[in-house]
């Protein structure tokens, strides 16, 4: 035996002084009375009648040991066994204190869970989709049983995470995908009811994301959105979305600090664009609180050609080069916007009708500036587009008078 253990021996003693060592060689004390139950049944339906024994227990003290039971407050006994009778569903702790002959006590119990009918699982769910990674708040306390209480909340988050026990737990889904989201809960008798939800996790580069959203203008309202460098550009394509209030006005956007691109007039019943020149003008009727894309398409020594929904509206000839370091949308305008793209190519007339109402994929070749405003908060406007420089509400990362409100209205994309 080493030293440390003989010095753990009763009776070793350093001088005068007793050494009390709090090492491994310590065992803690144990319960001289030891309770055991037994129980004929430990779950069932109601009314259920179970038989419970402390034949099981003992004492290391000589003599007779009294019995005390405690069925979950609504009766007791002193006998060696005892039965008794459960009447409604639910979780009942049945506890056995033993007591020996020179008042040494130990304690036990058991759980006894009465079935009931099944529980309802409800699932709320906060948001449902979005981009990557993803917080989602969820809520179960909507769960209910008709004749029990709801016990237990196990979460499946479907993305093999750790579960949660919580009634309203916050998960984080980082990777992209589907995931099914299972909760089950389970009542004090043990019955278990279960409800999922599905949530809709977006790369937000790869073109997946699908979420509406907007900025809304009042006239007075801009949003900037830079380039990075200058760039000189004579084939050069724009495009948003808009949904114009009856007031209109414009421009919708200014590409560079001098070349306005476009302006809606509902009242008039005309749009008009200009590039660097004079400004051309057409009628469009009825353009007032519909969603509507728009196309600007500009060939070097060619036609700059205005689009709407993907028809050709209007043709001039083209303008000057053009050498944008940043787009200005908002200014003037009364309505809303959202998905703006700037391409440095002349888009066919098949390309603009074919993705205009899709979500692109980043870094496509040719597209400098893809600002989705789906964002739905903060100040910063992702720019998805190979020049990769993030826009701002209004002219800086500071809230100003200036900044648009975002709107979860926008149009339908694929």
């Amino acid at each position: 035996m080493s030293r440390a253990c003989t010095l753990c021996r009763p009776g070793v003693f350093l001088g005068l002084m007793p050494l009390i060592l709090l090492g491994s060689c310590i065992t803690p004390p144990t319960s001289v009375v030891t309770a055991r139950i037994t129980a004929s049944v430990t779950s069932g339906d109601p009314p259920l009648t179970v038989t419970f024994s402390a034949e099981g227990s003992s004492s290391q003290n000589e003599g007779e040991l009294s019995y005390a039971w405690d069925f979950a407050g609504a009766a007791s006994a002193t006998t060696l066994t005892a039965t008794h009778a459960f009447a409604n569903p639910g979780l009942y702790v049945v506890t056995l204190t033993v007591t020996d002959a020179v008042g040494e006590v130990g304690t036990t119990s058991v759980d006894i869970r009465v079935r009931g009918a099944a529980p309802t699982a409800v699932i709320s769910a906060d948001p449902t989709s979005g981009n990557a990674p993803l917080l989602v708040r969820l809520d179960g306390s909507g769960s209910s049983s008709p004749d029990d209480e709801i016990r237990d909340y196990i979460w499946d988050f479907g993305d093999g995470s750790p579960s949660s026990g919580l009634a309203a737990p916050m998960h984080v889904f980082s990777t992209p995908g589907t995931y099914t989201v299972t909760l089950t809960v389970r009542t004090g008798g043990g019955v278990e009811g279960t409800a999922t939800v599905n949530v809709t996790v977006h790369d937000p580069d790869d073109g997946t994301d699908t979420r509406t959203g907007s900025l809304q203008f009042n006239g007075g309202q801009f949003a900037t959105l830079p380039l990075g460098t200058e760039r000189q550009l004579s084939d050069w394509t724009f495009e948003t979305w808009f949904k114009v209030t009856s007031t209109g006005g414009g421009p919708i956007t200014t590409l560079g600090s001098t070349t306005v691109l476009v302006e809606v007039q509902p009242a008039l019943n005309l749009i008009r664009f200009q590039v660097a020149g004079t400004a051309v003008e057409t009628a469009f009727a009825n353009m007032a609180g519909s969603w509507h894309h728009l196309a600007l398409v500009n060939q070097a020594g060619g036609l700059a050609t205005l689009y709407v929904n993907g028809t050709a509206l209007v043709s001039d000839t083209a303008g000057e080069e053009i050498t944008p370091t940043l787009i200005t949308v908002g200014a003037g305008f009364s309505g809303k916007l959202t998905d703006v793209r700037l391409w440095n190519a002349a888009r066919s007339a098949t390309a603009i009708a074919t993705a205009l109402d899709r979500r692109l994929s980043s870094g496509q070749t040719g597209l400098l500036g893809y600002w989705r405003f789906n964002e739905g908060s903060g100040q910063t406007l992702v720019n998805r587009g190979t020049s990769a420089v993030s826009g701002v509400l209004g002219s800086g990362d500071t809230v100003e008078d200036s900044d648009p409100a975002w709107s979860a209205d926008g149009p339908t994309f694929y």
